[in-house]
């Protein structure tokens, strides 16, 4: 298991100011121990104590400290916390596993059946399966990174702070002619970030387009994941499973289905929930918010993939070649294009957060179950 971070430090070149550290220490383990016990406890069981601590919540001054030290937002940092005992941290540490604030979690890529067919019809909800899951056809894989969890409105912050929906390079054009034409709301954040339910630094970004996720990835020098990448990430190396975690309805492994299960009506924060992260490391790959992905949605696309053999690395159909078709009043019908979407959110049933459930929504959709992460190509 590929965890998100644990203060993984070299003692004698990070920590400078001596009294910081005997304060740091001194509030881990109630004051009775000075800074040569820290430094003779090893590094990693240090660590993994300072974290802890800052997990649980140490006063505010400090952690703000700390990442002055660390040179990284306190947003960001603390978006990377997982829930682990201070001896899982442990465990995780010696086995190498940890993933590097800001990075991303590389996945060894590979072979895999991808979509559905007709057996799982009957094992969840049968109103669930879309034609543009089926059939089931080979996908090969590259090797890639991907975020370990989605990205939260603290990490969203800086690309605001630094000018993002300002800097016309970030955007396609159609995106930013799309931005200039908006009047009544002006596409300066996304649309629920004054909204207390949703803009906690921890939660993940939601009330997000395609159109800022695609530019906030660009800004970090990343993009977006294409639905295959998203669904064999999800998947986490297993073959024919239905949800990240196996083939049965649970509540206990994912945020999805709220009014029955009686759970937070909004998405919950990255670094607070009882969810354990799927054979690849990956947080909420079902349920919490649904997630944006690269592709332009094609309900036929899977009958094409599968006529064609193995397909490597399929990236979607051109824009214009698929599309939702809608009847609106009685008028003629229309083709719209839309994108992908993956996941399914808090408020979705067991079947919307399958590995294969594939919907669309208009590049230009913020609503509030849609988030996303960031994944980039291996250099």
């Amino acid at each position: 298991m590929i965890i998100l971070k644990l203060i993984s430090f070299e003692i004698n070149k990070a920590v400078e100011d001596i009294s910081l550290l005997e304060k740091v220490y001194g509030k881990v383990r109630g004051g009775q121990a000075d800074a040569m016990e820290l430094r003779a406890i090893g590094i990693p069981r240090a660590a993994a104590l300072i974290e802890w601590d800052i997990r649980r919540g140490i006063e505010q001054e400090l952690f703000e400290n700390y990442c002055k030290l660390q040179g990284v937002h306190p947003a960001l940092l603390a978006a990377n916390f997982a829930v682990l005992t201070p001896q899982e941290v442990l465990e995780i540490y010696k086995a190498g596993q940890f993933v590097q604030i800001g990075s991303l979690v590389q996945l060894p890529g590979g072979r895999f059946n991808a979509g559905d067919d007709q057996k799982y019809k009957s094992e969840f909800d049968k109103k669930a399966q879309s034609p543009g899951e089926i059939p089931v056809h080979r996908v090969e894989i590259t090797p890639f990174l991907i975020s370990p969890y989605t990205v939260t409105n603290g990490e969203f912050s800086l690309f605001i702070e630094a000018g993002g929906y300002q800097n016309q390079d970030l955007w396609d054009p159609v995106a930013w002619n799309w931005k200039k034409r908006r009047t009544k709301r002006k596409i300066v954040q996304p649309a629920k970030w004054e909204d207390p339910n949703f803009n906690d630094p921890n939660q993940p970004v939601v009330g997000i387009s395609f159109y800022e996720a695609e530019a906030y990835a660009k800004w970090r020098g990343m993009r977006l994941p294409t639905e295959h990448e998203w669904e064999y990430a999800a998947r986490g190396g297993k073959q024919r499973q239905i949800f990240p975690w196996g083939n049965s309805h649970s509540f206990k492994n994912a945020h999805f289905e709220r009014y029955n299960s009686g759970k937070k009506d909004a998405p919950l924060e990255v670094n607070f929930h009882p969810y354990k992260p799927n054979s690849f490391g990956l947080f909420h790959m079902a349920g919490n918010v649904d997630e944006w992905v690269s592709d332009w949605y094609d309900c036929n696309y899977y009958d094409k993939l599968k006529k064609q053999g193995i397909v490597k690395d399929p990236k979607g159909v051109a824009k214009g070649e698929g599309g939702v078709y809608f009847r609106i009043q009685g008028k003629k019908e229309r083709r719209v294009d839309q994108k992908i979407v993956r996941g399914g959110a808090w408020f979705d049933s067991s079947g919307s957060c399958t590995v294969f459930h594939r919907t669309s929504y208009n590049p230009t959709d913020h609503h509030t179950k849609l988030g996303f992460r960031v994944a980039k190509d291996l250099v």
